[in-house]
Order: C-alpha cells, then sequence, then structure tokens
C-alpha cells in the first residue's frame, strides 16, 4: 500500500515538474518573441526617422513634386519600396483646411480675435447646416480657449472654466496643439465634430492659406469658405485646368484661369504646401503599425514639429 502512494507520489511530482517546464519554456518563447519584436519596432522607428528626413529634403528640393503631391507620393513610394517593402507613405497637405488657430491674431504681447478668419468658420459651419446658435457659441468659446485677453466672447468662456476641468488635455489661453482639443469646447456633438474634422488642422501659425494645386472635391468646402465667390464649377475647372505639375503663382493661375480674377485674394493662395503631414505605414511581424509627422516645409532646420503613434 505504501509503495502504491509513493508511486502515485513521485508520478504526481513528476507531472507539476513537466507542466512548470513547459510553462517556463513558453514564458521564455514569449519573452523572446516580446525582445525580438520590440528590438525590431525600435530598429523601425530608427529607419522611419531616416526616411522622413529624406521625403523633406527631397520635396524642399524639388519644387514640381511639391506642387503636385501625388506624382511625389507615388515617387517616393516607389523609391522607398526598392529597399523597405513593408513601408509605405500617404501626404497629407494641411494647408487645404482651415486653422484652428487663425481665429486669433498677434497684437503686442497677446493673441486677440481676428475677425476676417473668424468669417470663414462661421460659412463652413453654415455650409455644414450647423446650427446657427451652436455655432456662434462653438466659435466664441474657440476664440477664448485660444485669446490671451482675459475677456469673453458673448458665448465664451476664460480660464476659470478650464481650470476646473481636470480633463482638458491642455491648459488654455494658447495655440492648439491637435484638433482633437476642440472636444474640450465641449460645444459640438460627436457627429458635428465627425462632419467639422476633416476640414479642419491645428498649424503652429495664425495664418490661414490654401494651396491652390491641393484643391480636390474632398476640400472644396474649405475653399468656399476662404473664397465664397468662387462656384463649384469654377473649382472643378480650376482641377482641369492645372498644369501637370501645377500653377507656380498668381499669374500663372490668371492666365489659365481669367474668370476667378476678381473672386479670389492672391495673399491668401499658395502654390506649394507650408505644412505637411507625412502617414508612415509599416508591417512588422504580422501586425502592421502606423505613425504620423507633421512637418514645418518653411523651416530648413527643425523642419518636423509633431511625431505621433496612429491606429
Amino acid at each position: 500500500m505504501m509503495r502504491g502512494f509513493v508511486l502515485i507520489s513521485t508520478l504526481s511530482i513528476i507531472a507539476i515538474l513537466a507542466v512548470l517546464t513547459l510553462f517556463i519554456n513558453s514564458m521564455v518563447v514569449s519573452s523572446a518573441l516580446t525582445i525580438s519584436n520590440f528590438n525590431e519596432s525600435v530598429e523601425q522607428r530608427i529607419k522611419i526617422i531616416n526616411y522622413e528626413k529624406f521625403i523633406l529634403n527631397t520635396l524642399q528640393n524639388n519644387s514640381n513634386q511639391l506642387r503636385n503631391l501625388k506624382v511625389a507620393e507615388n515617387q517616393l513610394n516607389a523609391l522607398i519600396n526598392e529597399k523597405t517593402p513593408s513601408l509605405s507613405i500617404k501626404l497629407n497637405d494641411l494647408n487645404t483646411c482651415l486653422n484652428l488657430n487663425s481665429v486669433v491674431k498677434p497684437f503686442r504681447s497677446l493673441y486677440i480675435k481676428n475677425d476676417e478668419n473668424l468669417m470663414y468658420f462661421e460659412s463652413l459651419l453654415d455650409t455644414l447646416n450647423i446650427d446657427k446658435t451652436i455655432s456662434k457659441q462653438f466659435i466664441d468659446r474657440l476664440i477664448d480657449y485660444i485669446d490671451s485677453d482675459q475677456l469673453p466672447e458673448p458665448f465664451g468662456v476664460e480660464d476659470l472654466f478650464y481650470i476646473a476641468d481636470e480633463k482638458l488635455n491642455l491648459t488654455a489661453d494658447t495655440l492648439i496643439v491637435h484638433k482633437t482639443q476642440i472636444h474640450d469646447l465641449k460645444i459640438l456633438n460627436e457627429n458635428e465634430l465627425n462632419t467639422l474634422s476633416p476640414m479642419i488642422c491645428a498649424l503652429p501659425t495664425v495664418e490661414n492659406k490654401f494651396n491652390i494645386n491641393s484643391l480636390a472635391s474632398e476640400n472644396f468646402f474649405t475653399f468656399s469658405a476662404m473664397f465664397p465667390d468662387v462656384t463649384i464649377d469654377d473649382m472643378q475647372q480650376l482641377i482641369l485646368n492645372k498644369p501637370e505639375y501645377g500653377y507656380i503663382n498668381f499669374k500663372s493661375l490668371i492666365d489659365i484661369n481669367n474668370f476667378i480674377t476678381d473672386k479670389v485674394s492672391a495673399d491668401k493662395l499658395i502654390y506649394k504646401p507650408e505644412f505637411l503631414e507625412i502617414h508612415f505605414k509599416i508591417n512588422i511581424g504580422s501586425d502592421d503599425y502606423y505613425f504620423i509627422s507633421v512637418a514645418d516645409l518653411k523651416n530648413k532646420i527643425n523642419k518636423t514639429s509633431i511625431r505621433t503613434n496612429s491606429t
């Protein structure tokens, strides 16, 4: 009886040790895979930063590519694919959206309301059929979120409102860093935010300029908000008449499209993007990873203002 008990105990111990051995081995393998994926991820991030520098240097030294980002995107992807087939890019011109920070302008050491640019937002919100009262509340609160004069707009609020809310991303009275901060204004509902989001951006400037060479059906509403006298037919004609490598300047634009001479402001148009969003997609193992860089193409030294992960 005792021998049977000892045999069963021995077998139990062997079984337990076998299970523990398998568990430890699986943890070691899992840990090794995790370390391997992490190391590869770090290597790929470094590779992306190097490609980012290559892309920006290439674009800044090639005006033709900057005036036709779709051609540039295809050419750059072909070059990247030769050495890194797992990586691809997408270029997004940020000078085709309304800059949230343009609702203010500098005055001495302050940021104060910019009435001219407010009209662009009023026009866009009206085109999107957002209720006029909601629109007014949104714009006033946006101004007070950014300006530094401590004087609330009729439907706006100043510091005490933002300080009291612990869920806010950043302090107020500064330029907005990312357009998602408009959630902090707590005015627009989810549907309104989703509708507005593709047409706005947050640039590290208080200017609003539109790159005419990136005019497309997706940004017609934005262009119309800035140039209300230009019709949809006019915009379609501008796209059809665009040379292969884009309009070079205002004269070349008007020479080909004299029907818009009195409908646009030359100082609000540009012919190459000043701010560019680069979307990177890279495959690591069996997963795709996404990264975004925002670049200031006017700056020859510190070209990248933001880098972030994306989903």
